[in-house]
């Protein structure tokens, strides 16, 4: 993996380097910019988990069951300094000390319990009773995770992050689930995984180290998580950790983030106005009437914008602009004629797309008018001499007038002296 990196640092490889498309046809295409910096990415990552498990001669991680791609994804969104970096770019190098401490946090390698301090009763097998080889009683594999799991297990556990704001949920997420990675073997926060049951064929020992999890979890989440919509999907969900971890992240990774983008689109429509000067009144009034239709897609339906208030902000953003406002005053003016003939005013969502047409209109004719302009110029300098023709061929003008188009394209005739 590190000889991968170091190759990939260098331009020549980077030029050349393909990936296999995973579609019919099978391409190979390049690796984009995004794509490219994830890979290089990789090792910081490895080094970044085996630096909060422990030293590396003593319990190396285990790529195959402690690294994941939604681990790696979490990891690449922290900010540089967050990843604890050994540069500026955040690139994480595997450090002894830190792994020494962690090593001591979470009981393995040097810092493992003695066996006479841990001492547990080897659970029976599947079948209810415990195998033997020369009078010494062997597990299961089942078995040996749920002894493994009552060794570490801690009712409580200071040492796992707390959530107490919500704008800080990535950051607890990717610090919380890697803590627990640590103490289980299995990954039960995988949005993949299935518990197990006696209908999938699983043992006693398995179904006994799930429900121990799923309850200690549970646990570890109700010390934890103190925001005010998190507490209430903890108490909704007693002793069931898992789905308290699906509910935490549905809600703050799809809600929060949905209510920000709102907010931000609410700031831009309500503060937003258009520049007199503009040019290209189609793109932006499209463009402002499409910020709200994305707002009414991220915010709740408390807050969704109707026609008349879609209305009020598209005729505030664009006030200042002469000709739109021009557009605003004959169309109050058509209103007002037929309210006094006792007529209905023109429908609201029919006047937003008034403008949206008109605003056709006048961009085709503010473009007519500015190439009038350049070609009356161009007449202009024609008609005044003031075209220099002292590079031009001498001779009889039949046969050098071809060369002379003035701007339209043609092709020229040869030169014939």
């Amino acid at each position: 993996m590190r000889d991968l990196h170091r190759e990939l640092g260098k331009d020549d490889v980077r030029r050349r380097v393909r990936f296999k498309d995973g579609d019919e046809n099978g391409g190979e295409e390049l690796f984009d910019e995004q794509e490219y910096e994830d890979i290089l990415n990789i090792c910081s990552y490895l080094n970044w988990r085996q630096n909060c498990w422990g030293r590396v001669e003593m319990v190396k991680i285990d790529i195959r069951t402690e690294t994941s791609r939604e681990g790696f994804c979490d990891f690449i969104s922290l900010p540089p300094m967050s990843r604890k970096g050994s540069d500026a770019e955040g690139y994480v190098m595997y450090d002894p000390d830190l792994a020494l401490h962690y090593e001591e946090i979470n009981k393995v390698g040097q810092f493992v319990p003695s066996a006479s301090t841990n001492a547990v009763t080897p659970p029976t097998s599947a079948t209810g009773s415990a195998s033997t080889v020369a009078g010494k009683p062997t597990l299961t594999e089942d078995e040996r995770k749920l002894n493994s799991f009552n060794k570490k297990f801690k009712p409580q556990d200071s040492t796992f992050p707390a959530f107490k704001a919500e704008q800080d949920f990535v950051r607890w997420k990717i610090s919380f689930s890697s803590k627990l990675l640590l103490l289980y073997e299995e990954n039960i926060l995988d949005p993949n995984y299935v518990a197990p049951s006696l209908s999938n064929g699983d043992s006693q020992a398995a179904m006994d180290l799930h429900e121990k999890q799923n309850t200690h979890l549970y646990t570890l989440l109700s010390d934890s998580v103190t925001t005010l919509v998190g507490s209430r999907i903890v108490m909704d969900h007693v002793n069931d950790g898992i789905t308290v971890w699906t509910k935490l992240i549905a809600h703050y990774g799809d809600d929060v983030a949905a209510e920000e983008r709102a907010a931000q689109l609410f700031e831009v429509f309500t503060t937003g106005e258009m520049d007199p000067k503009c040019t290209q009144l189609e793109k932006f009034s499209v463009g402002f009437v499409n910020l709200m239709k994305e707002y009414n897609n991220y915010c709740t339906p408390s807050q969704r914008l109707d026609d008349q208030q879609m209305l009020t902000y598209y005729e505030r953003y664009i006030r200042r602009v002469p000709r739109l406002r021009d557009l605003k005053t004959q169309m109050n003016t058509t209103d007002r004629l037929a309210k006094s003939q006792n007529q209905s005013p023109m429908p609201v969502a029919t006047r937003l797309q008034n403008y949206s047409s008109n605003t056709i209109i006048l961009d085709g004719d503010y473009k007519k008018g500015m190439l009038a302009s350049k070609r009356h110029a161009n007449l202009g300098m024609i008609y005044s001499g003031d075209l220099d023709i002292s590079n031009q061929p001498s001779g009889p003008r039949s046969e050098w007038s071809a060369t002379c188009n003035f701007g339209v394209p043609e092709v020229p005739y040869p030169y014939r002296w």
